[in-house]
């Protein structure tokens, strides 16, 4: 095959601007093409959430941004109620800090602060999930396209990196095959373990430290991760 390009397509300048009606909000989408012909053979899409989405006015806060956001989509609203607890100052949720659903702990406090990306992963937009074509499967293609990520200029300013890794790709027909969609959520998860992220607690979402190389996530092994086993609370405007 060809060797791969990675180009930014779809978006403006880099940062936030206070004329926004979000500024804490950045969306990009990225393709993955041939370097020869341009030939798209890969796409997903990552959504930037700058420092000031954490400053809290009444009762604003970080999950309260991510829910009521009219462009960050269904994932953001997600990520945002599954790890934050809007009645705790938009706080990580203290079942990740201790307990039996803390994990192996190398994520804490410090997501309470400053930027992060998420691996976009929205049903409402069909580009946005990670997806690498079948027939450019299995040539290490989204394992490239994830160390150039973390290179890469749109995330100058973010301290950590997102993912909810599920396999995307599962027609009508597919979703009753168990085994199957097991073992697509196996192979996409193993690509973000070996791109170096951890999971968040035990919840289902993957997390990876751009800025600190000595974050405890960069230390641990990704045998010695953990199985994700808290599920969050029903609703998108609960807690």
């Amino acid at each position: 095959a060809s060797a791969p390009d990675f180009r930014v397509v779809g978006d403006g300048p880099d940062g936030y601007s206070n004329d926004d009606p979000e500024p804490w909000l950045k969306i990009y989408y990225i393709e993955i093409v041939t370097k020869d012909k341009g030939k798209k053979i890969g796409r997903f899409g990552l959504k930037s959430v700058y420092a000031p989405a954490h400053t809290i006015v009444e009762h604003k806060n970080l999950p309260y941004c991510l829910i009521i956001s009219e462009q960050g989509g269904s994932d953001l609203e997600e990520f945002g109620r599954t790890l934050f607890n809007r009645a705790n100052r938009g706080r990580l949720r203290e079942k990740f800090l201790s307990g039996p659903t803390m994990g192996t702990g190398v994520f804490g406090e410090e997501l309470n602060n400053g930027s992060f990306a998420l691996i976009s992963n929205d049903d409402q937009y069909s580009r946005d999930d990670f997806l690498i074509k079948p027939e450019f499967r299995r040539q290490g293609i989204g394992s490239w396209a994830l160390q150039e990520l973390k290179r890469h200029g749109i995330l100058f300013n973010i301290d950590f990196l997102f993912v909810e890794p599920v396999g995307t790709d599962i027609t009508y027909q597919q979703r009753k095959d168990v085994m199957l969609i097991k073992s697509k959520h196996e192979q996409v998860m193993g690509l973000f373990h070996k791109a170096g992220f951890r999971r968040v607690g035990t919840s289902s979402y993957l997390g990876y430290s751009l800025k600190d190389d000595n974050h405890p996530s960069r230390k641990l092994a990704m045998e010695d991760d953990c199985e994700q086993l808290y599920q969050p609370p029903f609703g998108p405007l609960f807690g």
